[in-house]
């Protein structure tokens, strides 16, 4: 996977914004990819529910984005993009993407926590 972090704050914003229009008229509004990170018992001590993460997702800003876009090597639809978001002092890592297909929910690849420190290049840095 050849990963990016060279979309501009423009970018992240329009793509931000068509991911969630999509996501208040299709339901469900997303698809989350079963795979062993991604499993809510993971997420249980931030209190983390399944619906919980759909409102995480709603409330990403540009300053949440880490990298992307880049070619989706699972489905070779829509680019993938991936944002963070720190719950209860703990990164979490969500890899995102806008299904290609019509009337089709937006899908998750990734919602766990980061196995490595979050790297926001919006984000202004704390000194």
């Amino acid at each position: 996977m050849d990963k990016k972090t060279d979309a501009s704050r423009q970018q992240v914003e329009k793509f931000l914004k068509d991911f969630k229009e999509r996501m208040r008229w299709i339901n469900p509004p997303v698809i989350y990819i079963d795979r062993d990170k991604n499993n809510l018992q993971n997420l249980a001590s931030l209190d983390i529910t399944g619906n919980k993460r759909d409102e995480i997702i709603k409330a990403l800003v540009p300053d949440d984005y880490m990298e992307g876009p880049y070619e989706n090597n699972f489905t070779g639809q829509g680019n993938i993009w991936v944002f963070g978001k720190e719950i209860k002092g703990t990164d979490v890592y969500i890899k995102i993407y806008i299904n290609a297909m019509l009337n089709k929910p937006n899908i998750c690849i990734s919602f766990h926590i980061s196995e490595v420190a979050n790297k926001y290049p919006f984000k202004p840095q704390i000194q």
